[in-house]
Formats: C-alpha cells, structure tokens, sequence
C-alpha cells in the first residue's frame, strides 16, 4: 500500500487516480503545483495512516476472532476432559464399592463354608455311631457343598471386581 502511495505522489494523474481528490490548475484560483503537491503529500499521509489504522482494525478484529475460536476449542477439550476423568472417578467409586461388598459377602460365605463342615463332620461322626441316617449326611454334604459353590462364586467376582478397578485405576495387562 506504501509504494502503491509513493507512485501515487510521484505522479499527479497516479495520485488522482488512486483515492485522493483531484484538483483543477486553473490560473488565479486555481493551485499552484507547489500547492498542489503539499496538499497531496498531506493528503496520502492521511490516507497512509488511514489504511494503517484499518489494517491494525482488521488485524485486531482477526486476532480477537482466532482468540475466541482457540477459548472454543480449549473449553471442548476442557470439558471432554473433565467428563471422561468424572467417569473415571465413577467407575472406581464404583469398583471399590463393590470391592467392600464382595469382601463382606466372601467372609460370610466362608464362614457359613466352614460352619457347613463341621456340620457335615458331626453328620457323619452321628451317623457312625448309628445316631442319624444317610440322608442327613447326604443333606448336609449338599449344604456344605452349596456354601463352597457360593464362595467360589463371590471369589471369582471379586477378582473379575479387582481387575476393572485396576484397569479404572489407570493400569494395563
């Protein structure tokens, strides 16, 4: 746009051709070419300092714009972050929730395992001594083996447990 200005005043059809004024030469009330060149000097400083105000308009305008574009997509990124890391947090929670309950059900199961024993050894020890039939001790053979049946099944949910809570936790195999 400079050099565009320097040949405009270089020239006075250049000047009358780019976006200054034109002025006629007549003799007395006419301009002088002197007058004539001051004035477009003046003129195409205005107009230099013009279209520098505009471009640093327009530069700001696209500075603000690619600002508020670049906040968009920080705030996207934020907030995707923000719900796969509350995820996160939820599905630990729940992991270690259900890590408690799965320990307490595995202790009352073996308790109830090991109670389901000594009831089988009594069985058979009543049954020896001719005290109780066979039936008493197949039924509680079956209980004892039901209470053995459950605890494997908790354990093994409880390891199943362990490994989504590793795997929430941030862990790999």
């Amino acid at each position: 746009m400079e050099r565009r200005l320097e040949s405009a005043l270089r020239s006075e059809s250049g000047a009358k051709k780019a976006f200054l004024p034109s002025f006629s030469l007549t003799g007395s009330g006419g301009l002088s070419s002197d007058e004539l060149s001051l004035l477009l000097q003046r003129e195409a400083v205005v107009w230099s300092l013009a279209g520098s105000v505009a471009q640093q308009v327009f530069q700001g305008g696209r500075l603000r714009a690619n600002a508020e574009e670049a906040r968009a997509r920080y705030d996207e990124i934020l907030s995707t972050y923000s719900g796969r890391a509350l995820q996160a947090f939820k599905e630990v929670e729940g992991a270690l929730a259900a890590e408690i309950y799965l320990k307490e059900q595995e202790s009352a199961l073996t308790t109830a395992a090991a109670e389901a024993e000594r009831a089988v050894e009594l069985a058979i020890s009543r049954y020896s001594r001719g005290l109780s039939d066979a039936l008493t001790v197949l039924d509680s053979r079956q209980r004892a083996f039901d209470a053995r049946s459950a605890l494997l099944a908790v354990q093994a949910l409880r390891l199943r447990n362990r490994v989504d809570l590793h795997l929430a936790l941030g862990g790999s195999f």
